[in-house]
């Protein structure tokens, strides 16, 4: 049995127009199933060759989306355990788009959320992440409208 930490990463897209965050809930053949989180996955070291590409190719791998968005240049947060070491990136969107959840069928649902309207339950570490960092999303999204 490996103890090797998973190094994941993902994006978290917002829409300031709207002020809402576009969420995936887990499918049930995942780890973790039936939890509402931003849209990520592993590194993949021949395909990735930082966090930010991790995010990126996960992103669009589960999403599909083709919609042109701005990512931030550094990581939001970074959800570190002695198991895993997750890297969530913002993703701000002129308009919101409609994932395709079913060419990758990791996620079971989906939907676009107002922060203050959050769907659960969560997962544990984007949970964290929210009690951490929800100031300074709220003024993120704030800022940008």
């Amino acid at each position: 049995m490996s103890s090797q930490k998973i190094i994941a990463a993902g994006v978290l897209p917002i829409c300031p127009k709207t002020g809402r965050v576009c969420l995936n809930l887990r499918g049930e053949d995942q780890p973790q199933p039936l939890q509402w989180s931003c849209w990520g996955g592993k590194f993949e070291e021949d395909k990735d060759q930082t966090p930010k590409d991790c995010a990126k190719r996960e992103f669009y791998e589960e999403t599909r989306c083709v919609s042109p968005y701005t990512i931030s240049k550094k990581e939001f947060y970074l959800h570190d355990t002695n198991h895993v070491q997750f890297w969530t990136y913002l993703g701000i969107f002129e308009n919101e788009f409609r994932p395709d959840i079913i060419t990758e069928g990791e996620a079971a649902d989906w939907g676009w959320f107002k922060l203050s309207a959050l769907p659960e339950p969560l997962l544990q570490g984007f949970e964290e992440m929210l009690g951490d960092k929800m100031d300074d999303l709220i003024k993120i999204i704030e800022k940008l409208r």
